[in-house]
């Protein structure tokens, strides 16, 4: 496998295997989506769905990702959740008769859609098989989960890989931290046992020799690593390997795994070899060799591993999928494999209402994630907001609340001091002329232009020029003297190349950033007429004045002097009390603030993978 793929040309990659997906390259025996009616710390009914190949779970210990990769590793014919998750006398597996826990799951086979629902039960023991109180088993579709009774499909065929990271030792490792000394082994120390066990691992290693123990098998044949697998182990962790071997052995009292590398002449075992390093082996010599279209389960490959060396790796998984078309899925707290995928291929696992139960957010932004693994998000990569006053900064900020702390944390708010003819004149200009992505300004709404914005690209030739492109930003700034900054005098003239550029890119930058609020001011979003009389205690006069008032601000000035007495703030005063009463409240309006913020997000999320390519 020739690597064609790296940071520099990674939105291509992502581009490809969006492509790729979309056109239908995965979909035979794909897993589509898995349902968890009743799973573990799971809420009910949890679902997740598989619109990306690539799949990472992300989420704080505890939260429920590896039992999620535990639950796939069992769709396929032939794998069993309960090789992970069985009950003991200290940690009973505690379930009802009428939910015990269970999983569906759907794939594609020949284009017809099956159903698989596998159900824990306790199997009985028989001439052909063992009792197991752990036992998953396919079971008939049930109708009380939404599933058709009368179709009962076989489960997915598929070749599974799993490793979980964490527990990827070297047979030297495995022992050396982990193993015990027998009492009928002579030597005295785990040193002496190794040093004694490494003579025999050479031999096999050198004579590619199989020994046995009174008649059981110590070791597997070596594996001499290739070409290609050792060119992409020294591109992910950055050295240049020049050889390698891996054998399966037992002669460190338990079967595991040595690795035997060569660098720059130096040659070395796993004892003397990093985690990351034997993990990485491990891992390419298994994928590089794993049929096509399997299943790819890995828990938490950043384990041991620099950023830099994650980054690269994920890289390499997404070219894999691409070209053997796997479905992988990882769980991970490391931002590294995170950073820069599609939403639809972060899945978040975090608390739900009831604390004691998690809840998987679909479709989440890589700094929602990112927020959830306690990593803060830089200015430069949030959403920056500029509204006009600080009560639509306060009204936007609530909206915000609503959406859940992760996604708050991906956004800036803040007023600009002058109005809504300043930002025009200058920060739009400025924003525009730099080409800022992630800077967007929400508008009152009675700055919506009267006129439909122009789309640039559509212009007809005739019509390109500064006279023309001029014209139609007085129509919709409402503004005939925004100067841009452009070379030129008075004497020689202005550079037209740069002024129509300049122009074009306001125009364009006025279509694709500037939001507007659903009312023509913030003050008529959170006014409430009920609320008002109330607390002015039906007052006719006050409330007549109220009614007269030219504008929503002159009501909330009137209001708010009645009902605090012309106190210092009143104005503020009220505004808060309104707007704790608004946020509490749907509305059309509460529900438009929060689609436009969405909106802003998605576009920025789509203008930096554009920006990556």
């Amino acid at each position: 496998m020739v690597l064609k793929y790296d940071e520099n040309n990674y939105a291509i990659l992502l581009g490809n295997i969006k492509q790729a997906y979309q056109n239908g390259a995965f979909k035979n025996n794909y897993i589509e989506y898995i349902t968890f009616p009743y799973y573990k710390n799971l809420q009910s009914f949890t679902t997740i769905n598989f619109t990306f190949p690539f799949t990472v779970l992300v989420g704080k210990n505890g939260s429920g990702k590896s039992s999620t990769l535990h639950a796939l590793y069992g769709c396929p014919r032939g794998y069993s959740t309960g090789n992970f998750w069985f009950s003991t006398h200290l940690d009973p597996i505690l379930e009802t008769g009428n939910s015990p826990n269970c999983y569906f799951y759907q794939y594609q086979e020949d284009r017809d859609k099956k159903v698989v629902l596998k159900t824990r039960v306790t199997r009985k023991g028989s001439d052909t098989h063992r009792e197991d109180p752990d036992y998953w088993e396919p079971s008939r579709p049930l109708k009380k989960y939404g599933l058709d009774p009368n179709k009962r499909d076989r489960p997915l065929q598929k070749k599974v890989i799993y490793m979980d990271f964490r527990s990827e030792l070297s047979a030297f490792d495995q022992y050396f931290y982990f193993g015990a000394l027998d009492k009928y082994i002579s030597s005295k120390t785990k040193q002496d046992y190794i040093r004694i066990q490494s003579k025999k691992l050479k031999s096999a290693i050198e004579l590619d020799k199989i020994y046995s123990l009174k008649g059981a098998k110590q070791n597997e044949l070596v594996s001499e690593l290739n070409e290609n697998e050792l060119k992409i182990i020294s591109y992910i962790l950055g050295k240049d390997y020049t050889s390698g071997k891996i054998i399966k052995h037992k002669f460190f009292s338990t079967w595991g795994t040595s690795v035997i590398l060569e660098h720059h002449s130096f040659k070395y075992s796993e004892a003397h070899a990093g985690s990351g390093e034997i993990a990485i082996v491990k891992l390419i010599h298994k994928l590089l060799n794993a049929e096509e279209n399997s299943l790819i389960l890995l828990d938490e490959p950043e384990v041991s591993l620099h950023p830099g060396a994650q980054k690269r790796l994920k890289i390499f998984l997404m070219e894999l999928l691409l070209k053997k078309k796997h479905q992988i899925i990882i769980s991970t707290h490391s931002p590294n494999f995170v950073e820069g995928l599609p939403k639809e291929a972060i899945k978040l696992f975090t608390s739900g209402l009831d604390s004691t139960k998690v809840k998987v957010v679909e479709d989440c932004y890589s700094n929602e994630a990112f927020y959830t693994l306690g990593q803060t998000t830089s200015d430069k990569d949030k959403v920056n907001i500029i509204v006009e006053d600080d009560l639509a900064r306060n009204i936007v900020t609530a909206v915000l609340s609503t959406l859940g702390d992760e996604k708050a944390s991906l956004f800036n708010i803040n007023f600009y001091p002058g109005g809504a003819q300043t930002i025009k004149k200058s920060l739009v200009k400025h924003y525009s002329n730099d080409e800022v992505s992630n800077a967007f300004i929400l508008f009152d709404g009675d700055q919506t232009p009267k006129i439909n914005i122009l789309d640039i690209e559509q212009l007809p030739k005739i019509n390109y020029n500064t006279d023309f492109l001029g014209d139609h930003i007085k129509k919709i700034t409402g503004i005939s003297n925004i100067e841009f900054d452009i070379d030129g005098n008075n004497i020689s003239g202005v550079r037209i190349d740069q002024l129509l550029q300049a122009q074009e890119k306001y125009i364009k930058f006025y279509a694709s950033n500037i939001y507007y609020l659903p009312c023509q001011t913030p003050e008529e979003i959170i006014w409430n007429d009920d609320v008002i009389n109330d607390l002015l205690q039906f007052n006719k006069e006050i409330i007549y004045n109220i009614s007269s008032a030219n504008n929503f601000k002159e009501k909330m000035k009137i209001a708010s002097d009645a009902i605090f007495k012309n106190m210092v703030d009143s104005v503020n005063s009220l505004s808060s009390l309104l707007l704790t009463r608004w946020i509490q409240i749907n509305s059309k309006e509460k529900e438009q603030i929060s689609k436009n913020l969405i909106n802003m997000l998605e576009k920025k999320e789509r203008l930096v993978l554009t920006a990556l390519s």
